[in-house]
């Protein structure tokens, strides 16, 4: 010991703060009985107030700056308790945002001078609260010198952030649980990697290179590690959704592992003001995004402080794991064999001295901000001479080279190799796999949740969504089949499947190139698929973009773009040819947006409501539904409908229902199904504006009627005589309806007609007439089926011919799969058919009950149909 402190004058420094660290601790923990009485009372024999004895076992207590705020609030107990829980949190601010902790410390001092010496009397929280952010504010912007104008701004804004709004988190508890796990529970990989990080201060390249490790898988386990810990232990009063969860989480690790630049990247690289206004505007949100990041921080800093030298040894006399003694013998062995300037970062941190068991969730605030704001000991270059000493300061000062003018080009042996450019980061990853055992992509390399995405890096899997921030405020959503590559945070390649990139910077405009064209926008939202014959299809729905047709290779300057605005869609086919212009968006879902996604990981959680939410969706997606009507009693109806109007149920005003009790719709679709009850009388309008599905697909004539033009149509509904044994109506069904006049405007009625004691149809069309079904055409004879109270499934195929004239084909109680085999039970031709609503009625006489109605579903092919039953019956489930 005495050779090595006559050897260095760096090493005499850091043994001395040894004894200083030694002596501070053996006052604040062995002591501790002793003063006791002196921190609670005074000389006087009076206590002091609660605020009073907090701070005075608090490591600001020496802090003139602190102590003189302190004292000015000392009237009032409640603003004096805000001063402890503000200080820390200003100071870890500032400490974060300026380059010198100089210079952090005289702006510490001059916001604590400016709130003793203010006019501005202190006396309630709102207003210590509201100058302490504006002093803090005007000292970023005066002593952030070596900051740019935009990252002075971040830093404020996240100040105010931050500091304006109180989170109510029970750190204590929290801090308790990581105690219990890190390092005792931790796998013997974590830990070393997380030792490595924490412990030695090693960048994740140093990590990557130490463990001969690829870089990504760093990162990724880096990430993955923190994740197990804090799903273990963390489990805020007010949880956030799991998809904020996970944005949180890629963020907050990004901020941890990455260096940032001072400045925007041309190519794509995040600066730290984008970084921190990213945070800041996700935890602006809510006061559940704001702890979620004081969750994360108290994790960071658990890490920090429980894996030192002195807890892994404390912890290896109750551990048996052979993995366990492993690495903590390469940890030791790092720091008694290996020189100190090999061990990048084992500076003395500047920490404050805060008693854990007092006020421990100050730590976690104070590391919130610092993690926030850029985590300067993580994304700054090494400790130069201006940081704290330390053991690799010391070595470096003995053998630091002559320095260099500060614009003096370094030489080539002095340039270390850059680090892969990392253009975005993946925020969720949900159910994603390769479906072909000899995919290109092997398991282990398919994307995660927390790993970056590096510059021309492919991203390529079967089946799943996964999410790709890009923290310049852009987002893309990939969706399995897909291939892409990034060559940028804004610049994607789509080999196939499909994108949803949206645009949130207003500023760099994203660009997907495509087999065949180039998609450009700017501050929008909008949908790109390839398929398997390289045709391109672009949908929009916020703002515009420019469609060209085209490849890198031949030149996009010479074609004119098509212009597609919100709400439209095009295609570029597979031979490059490009629409004259855009047609309007069949529906806003054809791909899965962000907002989706989350209702997926919601979903996957267990959540009712978003399975349902979801499973509408997968139904909006059905090529070839035109109307879906499922009677969803949560919402009158309303939310889960397609093609139909609003209101869902619209009561008849013909004279003899007038003295019909109208019962409200809640009680109608109390049972998720339409239950009208004797003597009641709806219609079901279908939805004919020029926006509504049947427009879109030019089946409407200029009257806005389905049947005058050629096309054919497939009808489904399912209805249930609620009677009681031995009754039935007079009549229950449905009818093809062109206005609300009975007869007149009701070319076809579905049902138990009116006078017939069976199951049949009623025509009005080139003559009126009555017939029951024929259950079994095989037997001679009429095989009709008896009204009962059993639920029987309808099916109509229309085929309209032009000019109104068509045939129709009726089938009850025949299985889907069997329809184009088996014949129609009832046929009617028409001359003259058009309709555009529906009508479900009830007789009033005959029987005491309600008619039951459900899954009313409108296709354009019998395919589409199969598909569109199928999916609404996984809605109906949720």
């Amino acid at each position: 010991m005495q050779r090595l402190l006559g050897a260095s004058r760096a090493a005499r420094s850091y043994f001395v703060q040894m004894l200083q660290v030694e002596a501070e601790l053996e006052w604040r923990y062995a002591s501790a009985d002793q003063v006791a009485q002196s921190l609670t009372k005074r000389s006087d024999g009076s206590e002091y107030p609660a605020a009073s004895i907090v701070a005075s076992q608090m490591g600001y207590r020496v802090d003139s700056g602190f102590a003189a705020v302190f004292g000015r609030l000392a009237d009032s107990e409640e603003s004096a308790q805000l001063w402890l829980r503000l200080y820390p949190l200003v100071r870890a601010t500032l400490f974060a945002c300026l380059p010198t902790g100089s210079d952090a410390e005289a702006c510490v001092e001059e916001l604590c001078t400016r709130l003793v010496d203010g006019k501005v009397k202190l006396a309630t929280p709102e207003t210590l609260i509201r100058e302490t952010i504006e002093a803090a504010c005007e000292s970023i912007e005066r002593q952030a010198n070596q900051s740019s104008v935009a990252a002075k701004k971040a830093y404020s804004r996240l100040v105010r952030v931050l500091l304006g709004t109180g989170v109510d988190l029970d750190v204590v508890a929290l801090y308790d649980a990581f105690d219990n796990v890190i390092p005792r529970m931790l796998p013997a990989e974590d830990l070393r990697l997380l030792c490595r990080r924490y412990l030695l201060e090693q960048s994740p390249v140093d990590v990557a290179e130490s463990q001969q490790l690829p870089l990504a898988d760093v990162y990724k386990r880096l990430a993955n590690a923190r994740v197990q810990v804090l799903t273990r232990c963390a489990v805020p009063p007010r949880k956030p959704e799991a998809s904020g969860e996970v944005r949180a989480l890629s963020l907050l690790n990004l901020l941890i592992d990455r260096r940032l630049t001072s400045e925007p990247s041309s190519r794509g690289q995040l600066s730290r003001a984008e970084a921190v206004n990213g945070l800041s505007e996700w935890a602006a949100q809510d006061d559940q995004h704001r702890e979620y990041v004081l969750a994360f921080a108290l994790l960071h800093e658990a890490f920090n402080r429980n894996l030192s030298l002195h807890r892994l040894l404390d912890e290896s006399k109750s551990q048996s794991s052979a993995d366990y003694h492993q690495v903590l013998a390469e940890m030791v062995h790092e720091f008694e064999d290996e020189p100190a300037s090999t061990i990048p970062g084992l500076t003395l941190r500047d920490k404050p001295a805060i008693n854990r068991r007092t006020v421990s969730w100050l730590v976690a605030v104070a590391a919130a901000v610092l993690l926030a704001v850029g985590l300067v000991r993580w994304q700054t270059p090494r400790p130069t001479e201006q940081d704290a000493p330390g053991p690799a300061l010391a070595a470096r000062e003995a053998a630091a080279p002559e320095a260099r003018e500060p614009n003096e080009t370094p030489t080539k042996e002095e340039l270390a190799a850059p680090e892969p450019v990392v253009v975005a980061s993946i925020t969720t990853a949900l159910d994603v796999a390769n479906t072909d055992v000899n995919a290109p992509t092997p398991y282990a390399e398919l994307p995660i949740a927390g790993a970056d995405i590096h510059e021309g890096q492919r991203l390529q899997f079967d089946q799943g969504v996964v999410r790709v921030l890009a923290m310049t405020q852009c987002e893309w959503v990939l969706e399995g089949p897909v291939a892409v590559v990034f060559h940028s945070a804004e610049r994607v390649e789509l080999e196939r499947g499909k994108i949803v990139g949206h645009n949130r910077s207003g500023g760099r405009p994203l660009v997907v190139q495509a087999p065949n064209a180039q998609v450009e926008d700017l501050g929008t939202e909008f949908g790109v698929s390839v398929d398997n014959d390289l045709a391109t299809r672009v949908a929009v729905y916020e703002g515009s973009v420019a469609m060209t047709a085209g490849t890198e290779e031949k030149s996009l300057s010479e074609a004119r773009p098509l212009q597609i605005e919100a709400q439209e869609q095009a295609e570029v086919t597979s031979n490059g040819a490009v629409p004259s212009a855009a047609t309007p968006l069949q529906h806003d879902r054809e791909f899965i947006r962000s907002d989706e996604l989350d209702l997926r990981v919601e979903e996957k959680a267990g959540s009712s409501e978003a399975a349902k939410q979801v499973a509408f969706y997968e139904l909006l997606r059905t090529n070839g539904l035109l109307a879906y009507q499922g009677f969803d009693s949560e919402n009158a109806a309303q939310e889960f409908s397609i093609g139909f109007c609003r209101p869902a149920i619209r009561h008849s005003d013909e004279p003899q229902f007038t003295g019909v009790r109208r019962l409200p719709d809640q009680e109608l679709l109390a049972s998720d199904e339409l239950e009208i009850p004797s003597g009641g009388c709806y219609f079901i309008d279908l939805d004919t504006s020029p926006e509504g599905r049947l427009a879109r697909q030019g089946l409407l004539d200029a009257a806005n009627k389905l049947g005058p033009r050629a096309c054919e149509l497939w009808l489904h509904w399912r209805t249930k005589a609620a009677v009681a044994d031995g009754k039935q109506f007079d009549w229950m069904g449905v009818s093809l309806m062109s206005g609300d006049r009975r007869n007149i405007d009701e070319p076809l009625f579905v049902g138990q007609p009116n006078d017939l004691d069976a199951l049949g149809v009623h025509s009005f069309g080139r003559d009126e007439f009555r017939f029951a079904l024929d259950f079994d055409q095989q037997s001679p004879g009429v095989q009709d089926l008896k009204p009962d109270d059993q639920w029987h499934t309808w099916a109509l195929r229309i085929r309209c011919h032009g000019e109104g004239s068509a045939d129709v084909d009726v089938w009850c109680d025949v299985p889907l799969a069997e329809l184009d085999a088996v014949p129609p039970q009832a046929k009617s031709h028409f001359d003259q058919l058009q309709f555009d609503r529906f009508r479900v009625e009830v007789s009033e006489s005959g029987a005491t009950g309600a008619g039951v109605f459900d899954e009313f579903i409108m296709t354009s092919s019998l395919g589409a149909l199969h598909a569109s039953v199928s999916n609404s019956i996984e809605l109906s489930q949720k």
